[in-house]
């Protein structure tokens, strides 16, 4: 148990552990991702050779950092029942022939050792390597539970923007109220079969960055009806496509 205990400390606090794959994994699953989804572009401009040598330079990576963590799991695997048997043949080794009456235990002495004591000494010895082997398999489940508990617990901590996205919704409502009253009232020129299909599409002061303080859109004011054609041009990446996800709710505007 002693021998168990300071492999365990050891383990803890001076062997430096193999560097997580996780994030090497994470990078192969959404390149096979893209290029489930991007088969189609990837197939038209002839980019089947780039994909496939980015995905081998992915996958190497991957397999690269994950058989360091494989051969480290193995090794404190196989320590403690290796450990155990040592323990065992060293003590058949030393006290074998007190028990069999021709020589004398590891102290010099000749005090007799029964068979049945000598039997149940390897199996105690046996059972408490399994108990230690059992105590560090929970042992190292516990400590790949810490991360992702951590991390999770991080996240559930962080503030929310539920109560202004909450006041945005109130105000779009009460604008789109006031224009749709505008449009059934009459007072606005009615270009389709229904008067909530003349209501313009707003946007005022528009705002929007990917880091901070370098802003890809900046006080962007647009009015257009429904139903038009509108083309958004510029040059690569002056905000196009960040404009379209805004538009579309798949980018949202911070304060």
């Amino acid at each position: 148990p002693s021998i168990m205990l300071l492999f365990l400390l050891v383990r803890a606090c001076c062997i430096e552990l193999p560097e997580d794959s996780f994030p090497a994994q994470r990078a192969l699953l959404v390149l096979v991702a893209e290029m489930t989804k991007n088969y189609r572009v990837i197939a038209t401009y002839f980019q089947q050779s780039k994909i496939r040598d980015l995905a081998n330079e992915r996958i190497n990576e991957y397999r690269e950092m994950r058989l360091p963590q494989k051969v480290a799991s193995m090794n404190e695997d196989y320590f403690l029942q290796w450990l155990g048997a040592g323990c065992v043949g060293a003590y058949i080794c030393l006290e074998a022939p007190v028990v069999l009456g021709v020589g004398q235990g590891p102290s010099g002495s000749k005090s007799e050792v029964s068979l049945g004591t000598f039997l149940a000494t390897i199996t105690i010895i046996r059972e408490v390597s399994e108990a230690f082997a059992c105590l560090f398999a929970m042992y190292i489940q516990l400590v790949d539970t810490v991360t992702p508990v951590r991390d999770i617990t991080y996240m559930c901590n962080l503030p929310i923007d539920v109560g202004t996205w909450k006041d945005v919704t109130t105000k779009r409502l009460a604008t789109t109220r006031e224009a749709r009253r505008e449009a059934d009232n009459g007072r606005v020129q009615l270009r389709s079969r229904f008067p909530v299909d003349s209501i313009k599409l707003h946007l005022e002061d528009l705002r929007f960055g990917y880091s901070k303080g370098i802003p890809v859109l900046d006080a962007v004011n647009l009015s257009f009806e429904q139903g038009r054609i509108v083309a958004a041009i510029g040059l690569n990446g002056s905000g196009k496509r960040t404009l379209l996800e805004l538009i579309g709710h798949s980018q949202f505007p911070r304060g």
